[in-house]
């Protein structure tokens, strides 16, 4: 009977705590801090207030979260890299809270004065957090910009950047974890006003298109500007410009440089700022040997 009890318990609290991304969805606020430290701390708090088994509630978290990120990838629509992503600060919300809580209620057996109830004192923390969280979230986020550089022999012009390639040759196994897919590239030309348009491929979105349009051109330098993007990856991050530098060199080599500029759609940002900044440099790297390196 125990067990069954126990059973109804996550199923409810996973109801609500899916009603509550229903919710932030609804208002969007699906990308911000509210999702990825609100939802496990709700999740936690309840599982927490409703188990009868204090011993295991570490064990009892863990198990609501889980099931909980397997359900996204199928009620939710999310790929496996939304999942990875989420996960590991999903499981700290949860042990921090189970910890906390803990603290909390060792403190108060310790002592005969009365205290509030531990569940409501840690929920009234995390909404103080919470609001000052979004209000970072909402506010205007800052530009990151990542380079990287790699001398390839021989004087190359930028005319490299109109050969046809296959963007998903080589591609870095990090990518593999779910992210949309290259699958395609349109578009010619090296001038001003030029266009490329790239076809990503999510297993949960479908297709869609990164357009950029050059927006400068100087005899060593190029600077594309993102103009739309339908892509899953817009869910995630904003692309600003992509521009590439070529610094001949006097031993006969080149020098490249490519650079990425973009913001951070996620929250909160000093979790999810790095994993972007990351992705961003493999992306580069790789682009940057698709074109100029063989």
């Amino acid at each position: 009977m125990q067990k069954k009890n126990q059973f109804y318990i996550l199923l409810g609290v996973l109801l609500v705590v899916s009603l509550a991304y229903r919710l932030l969805d609804h208002a969007h606020l699906e990308q911000t801090t509210l999702l990825f430290i609100g939802l496990p701390a709700l999740l936690a708090l309840m599982i927490v207030k409703f188990s009868d088994r204090p011993k295991s509630t570490y064990m009892a978290v863990f198990r609501a979260i889980t099931l909980f990120l397997l359900l996204s990838a199928v009620l939710l629509g999310e790929g496996i890299v939304c999942i990875v992503m989420a996960a590991p600060i999903f499981y700290a919300v949860g042990a921090i809270i189970v910890l906390v809580l803990g603290l909390i209620n060792k403190d108060r057996k310790d002592s005969d004065e009365d205290t509030l109830d531990s569940g409501m004192f840690a929920m009234g923390i995390f909404l103080v957090l919470m609001v000052f969280s979004l209000y970072r979230d909402v506010q205007e986020k800052p530009i990151q910009q990542v380079s990287v550089t790699k001398i390839v022999p021989g004087e190359l012009s930028l005319a490299r950047l109109d050969k046809e390639v296959d963007l998903m040759s080589d591609l870095p196994r990090f990518f593999s974890l779910g992210y949309p897919e290259p699958v395609g590239i349109e578009g010619e030309g090296t001038d001003v006003g030029d266009f490329r348009k790239i076809s990503f491929l999510s297993t949960t979105k479908g297709v869609g298109t990164l357009k950029l349009k050059i927006v400068e051109r100087q005899e060593n330098k190029i600077v594309f500007k993102a103009v739309e993007d339908n892509s899953h990856i817009n869910h995630w991050m904003s692309w600003r410009t992509i521009s590439v530098s070529l610094n001949h060199l006097p031993q006969g080599d080149t020098k490249i440089e490519w650079t990425s500029t973009f913001q951070c759609e996620l929250g909160p940002a000093w979790y999810f700022v790095p994993i972007e900044r990351y992705a961003v440099k493999l992306s580069g790297e790789h682009l940057l040997n698709t074109y100029f390196y063989e």
